[in-house]
């Protein structure tokens, strides 16, 4: 069983063998952000706060496993011994965990976890109700608000699903153009369908524009810095100008949504044709500020 759902089962113990779905997740995020623990979960803000479709994904998993009870809640069905499968370091990070937020559950715990971590409130449905006037402004004043036009790109090489929309909430990107000449992915939460309906849930716009990938026979032999400078001259002679409605498209995405980023795999936009697609949009575009989004998620021109 992988350690991630071993440690999700030994916090549902630890907090008393059943835990509401928010309360679950909120745990699940206080224990990710204790310091010096592995980040088992990555989280975005949502609804009601941190989230994690790999959590629910893993809470859908452990249910057909026959480890958690088929229900809205998280409801272990053999109340004992997920603890004493823990690590060492998960065991003293989840009992930590336990002492720190105590009987602390509901809107308790959710204001709790508004106030030490305000970005992850931005996307709330519930905020004024958990928080006061003057604690929503409080932590409304560090949410990324920016609505200037600006193009990103940005790949979802080591990434999650959630980390990559934390992600895109974060730098406040409305729309998403994914270049990817097929867009499946063995990853979970990055093929096409699945990925259009996690971002139109974050309020996303998703666009798949197949003209712009690059076919998989260009990228045969890569592996040097030479093969790359050949592949994307040959994508700037063969592809570009056969793609200039999907461009136009691109124009039109900026014009509509104003912060939009091109999404491939590659980490490394210099590794990936979206920075010569990315190039192309703000040399038509004068003045459109250009960010390619690292793995870390900071960006950079």
């Amino acid at each position: 069983m992988y350690t991630r759902r071993k440690v999700m089962l030994g916090v549902i113990e630890a907090l008393g063998g059943r835990l509401a779905r928010t309360d679950c997740l909120k745990l699940l995020f206080l224990l990710s952000q204790q310091e010096g623990n592995p980040r088992h979960y990555d989280f975005f803000p949502f609804h009601y706060g941190p989230f994690s479709y790999v959590a629910m994904q893993d809470k859908r998993r452990l249910t057909d496993l026959g480890h958690l009870k088929d229900a809205e809640d998280f409801v272990l069905t053999k109340a004992t011994g997920h603890l004493d499968a823990l690590q060492p370091s998960d065991l003293v990070a989840v009992l930590r965990l336990r002492s720190n937020v105590g009987v602390a559950r509901g809107r308790e715990l959710m204001k709790r976890v508004y106030l030490e971590y305000p970005s992850f409130c931005c996307r709330s449905r519930v905020v004024d109700e958990v928080l006061s006037e003057d604690e929503k402004s409080r932590v409304a004043a560090v949410w990324n608000t920016d609505s200037s036009p600006c193009l990103f790109t940005i790949g979802y090489e080591g990434r999650t699903i959630d980390s990559f929309l934390c992600c895109l909430v974060g730098h406040n990107m409305r729309s998403v153009v994914d270049v990817r000449c097929n867009a499946v992915s063995m990853k979970y939460g990055f093929s096409k369908n699945a990925l259009g309906r996690y971002l139109a849930a974050s309020g996303v716009h998703y666009v798949h524009s197949t003209q712009l990938g690059i076919p998989s026979a260009f990228r045969d032999d890569l592996g040097s810095p030479e093969s790359y400078h050949r592949l994307f001259g040959r994508y700037r002679e063969e592809i570009l100008p056969r793609a200039s409605e999907s461009l136009k498209g691109l124009e039109e995405e900026v014009a509509s949504y104003g912060r939009v980023a091109l999404m491939c795999f590659e980490a490394n936009p210099f590794l990936c044709h979206r920075h010569v697609v990315a190039n192309a949009v703000v040399t038509a575009v004068p003045g459109l500020a250009l960010h390619h989004v690292s793995e870390s998620g900071s960006v950079f021109a």
